[in-house]
């Protein structure tokens, strides 16, 4: 389906109304329109298998690029969905008031001069969107995802990620405002996204996600270089490994004001640059069972007295807070290589509480392991029970005189 305009504005591809649509193995290009610039569909139902919406477009702040959907019901399965432009919101897709099931999409290369360079949904949308990838794309406002719902959703994101978007002001991975509750991202990754506000997740105007197994890693902004949130938005933040973010204002890892209170739990917050782990101003988190670490300007500012302040020891035997969080490097395996499994020596190890934690980690592997011991600090989870001992280069003649002698003191790991 090729080549079209809707001279009354809807669905350049083409226009579905009160109708059921079942389309597989096809390409949808370079059609346009007012709304949707590919497809438009009011009320029906779309069943699309492996269907490629390629440069299409809509110039109207309507929005939709490759796809415009009202009060529909969306099951998609392998959608390619790039090279869309849209002038208003949803580069690649603007969902409104839908029930979808979106499963193996990939979203790249798509533009919005709104918000939602990739997806754009807006309220009362409800289902699921998981193993996907949303990558590459532009918008002022979430140019990976933009979710402005107004009114409740309940939305899941599992095994997603959202990486090398663009965002002109706020949220280059994801961007939340007035999503009250009900919005899970799980087991996914949002990484190596730009904006000035929040990186890789702007959360505004009472925004509370639950983050659970999730890599939050090299993304940049001027504030909140890995979350940004604002004005009554409190997100649920639990076993997510927060990295190599830059916060070059404030908020390497986490910027949080005016009443933002998130809720950490055996999470990660380590290595991130151009500010602290966490910045809060006028706001009050919740943090426990957690590790920051190497944080450029320090790993906490305004999160509240006694945090960070080691005066105990954990089940492990290490020194920590009186909130069980700990100070030590989490011992990434390779993370100049993005892998940011721990290694067996990782004080991470049966650091965690069992309470919140999920059954499995990020990969599926089951948490706690073994079965019986305390679960891990961060998005994934080690087979140890605790920490094992470190191995240590023993130098001859530097640290011993002989062979023997370095050999009498080492263990079987050195």
């Amino acid at each position: 389906i090729s080549r079209n305009f809707a001279i009354s504005g809807l669905g350049g591809g083409f226009y579905s109304n009160n109708s059921t649509i079942n389309i597989a193995n096809t390409i949808i290009e370079w059609n346009s329109s007012n709304q949707g610039g590919g497809i438009n569909s009011n009320q029906s139902v779309l069943n699309f298998d492996e269907v490629s919406l390629l440069n299409n477009s809509n110039g109207n702040v309507n929005g939709g690029g490759g796809l415009y959907s009202y009060n529909s019901e969306l099951n998609f399965s392998g959608i390619l969905a790039s090279g869309n432009y849209t002038s208003g919101s949803g580069g690649g897709m603007y969902i409104y008031g839908c029930t979808i099931a979106l499963l193996d999409m990939s979203i790249v290369n798509n533009t919005a001069d709104q918000s939602g360079g990739g997806i754009s949904i807006a309220e009362g949308t409800v289902g699921n969107i998981s193993n996907s990838t949303v990558t590459d794309n532009e918008a002022t406002n979430g140019s990976g995802i933009n979710i402005n719902s107004g009114t409740q959703n309940t939305l899941s994101f599992t095994d997603i990620t959202v990486a090398g978007n663009v965002a002109s002001s706020s949220g280059g991975g994801f961007y939340m405002v007035y999503s009250t509750t009900g919005i899970e991202i799980t087991n996914s990754s949002v990484n190596r996204n730009t904006a000035v506000y929040g990186g890789g997740i702007y959360l505004h105007d009472s925004s509370n996600p639950i983050l659970t197994n999730t890599m939050v890693y090299g993304n940049t902004a001027a504030y909140g270089g890995g979350l940004y949130c604002k004005n009554n938005s409190n997100p649920t933040i639990r076993n997510v490994t927060i990295t190599g973010n830059n916060g070059t204002s404030y908020g390497g890892g986490i910027y949080c004001l005016n009443s933002s209170d998130p809720v950490l739990t055996n999470s990660i917050v380590s290595h991130n640059i151009g500010g602290h782990g966490i910045y809060a101003y006028s706001s009050n988190p919740s943090i426990s069972y957690s590790d920051f670490w190497d944080n450029e300007l320090g790993n906490y500012h305004g999160a509240g007295e006694w945090i960070g302040e080691n005066v105990t020891i954990n089940s492990n035997g290490d020194s920590c807070d009186v909130y069980s969080n700990i100070q030590i490097d989490p011992s990434y395996i390779d993370s100049e290589h993005d892998n940011y499994q721990i290694e067996d020596y990782s004080h991470c190890i049966g650091a965690g509480t069992l309470t919140g934690a999920p059954v499995a980690d990020i990969e599926g592997s089951l948490r706690p392991s073994p079965t019986g011991s305390n679960p891990d600090i961060g998005a994934y989870e080690n087979l140890q029970a605790a920490p094992q001992r470190m191995p240590v280069t023993i130098n001859i003649p530097v640290d011993y005189a002989t062979i023997q002698a370095g050999l009498n003191v080492a263990d079987s790991t050195d």
